[in-house]
């Protein structure tokens, strides 16, 4: 690294907004009042394409495919192995042919797709399962919830709507556990979650789930004060942020 390319503060705005991994990450920062997201550097060159930007690429591509069978009624495991596979290819010919991204290689060697892959077929298991075709039930993909005050938001991989309750799912295309047990910034991102379906649907989730790479799942128990708790916590950070 040049001098030259030493991170310059160009301003410092007023967070309107607060994400969990935001929040996780001002709760880090060293520098009072120095945000990471207002740090800018000039000078520097378009970077390429990284595999993060694309496999995030293709897990919204196989949601959105996944909403698409299930509101025209042809949501099946048949149907969407086909259909990922296809969005898969798509994303590997965009890849292979433009000049920021040829570098990463064939996407179907990537072993992240095959966990992509276990988590929509997951989902789609649970869409057209015994308890989906006995209930009503609706399933939010990448949904985007705020608190009520507008103040929280985050975008939850999944959950499951029924009659009698609602079940949350947060997927990881990494391990969730290391040497000290389940990751904790993991639980507390489920449980801030729960508190925002609370906020939107007036219920609390009835079941907390992480699954992680090799189909690794952990069940986490419901805790609406300890959701209530981390929230507040979020809003007194934020506030301290904004002052």
């Amino acid at each position: 690294m040049t001098v030259h390319d030493f991170p310059e503060i160009t301003n410092l705005q007023e967070i309107s907004a607060l994400s969990y991994w935001r929040f996780v990450r001002l709760r880090r920062c060293l520098l009072s009042g120095a945000y990471p997201a207002a740090v800018t550097v000039s000078g520097r060159p378009k970077p390429m394409s990284s595999k993060a930007q694309v496999l995030g690429q293709v897990y919204h591509l196989a949601m959105e495919r996944l909403q698409h069978l299930k509101r025209i009624g042809s949501l099946t495991v048949v149907n969407m192995q086909s259909g990922f596979f296809e969005v898969v290819a798509q994303e590997e010919e965009k890849a292979r042919s433009g000049s920021t991204s040829r570098h990463l290689g064939e996407l179907s060697n990537w072993p992240e797709i095959g966990h992509i892959y276990d988590s929509i077929m997951d989902l789609t298991r649970r869409a057209e399962g015994p308890a989906a075709s006995r209930e009503n039930i609706d399933i939010y993909t990448e949904e985007t919830l705020y608190s009520q005050d507008k103040v929280l938001f985050g975008q939850i991989d999944a959950f499951f709507v029924y009659e009698n309750g609602i079940d949350l799912v947060d997927y990881k295309s990494g391990r969730i556990v290391d040497e000290y047990g389940i990751k904790a910034e993991y639980v507390d991102q489920l449980y801030f979650y729960a508190q925002l379906i609370f906020e939107k649907f007036g219920r609390y989730p009835r079941s907390l789930s992480l699954k992680g790479k090799d189909n690794e799942t952990l069940e986490v128990r419901p805790d609406p004060e300890r959701s209530l708790r981390l929230t507040q916590e979020m809003r007194a950070l934020l506030s301290t942020y904004n002052r």
